[in-house]
């Protein structure tokens, strides 16, 4: 049973919060670098379409 109240200690109590908003947060950039990227490449491709035009 030692062992029980080793583990649920108070630093283990928040740890599931700051992994939800760290993991939410990595999520969030990498969604916003992949959007800006799917962007540039559509702007790029765009600008091509009209040069080539």
């Amino acid at each position: 049973n030692g062992l029980r109240t080793h583990h649920s200690s108070p630093y283990d109590q928040p740890l599931p919060v700051v992994k939800l908003s760290l993991a939410w947060s990595l999520l969030t950039i990498c969604y916003a670098v992949s959007l800006r990227r799917f962007s540039i490449g559509f702007i790029s491709v765009s600008t091509q379409e009209l040069y080539e035009c």
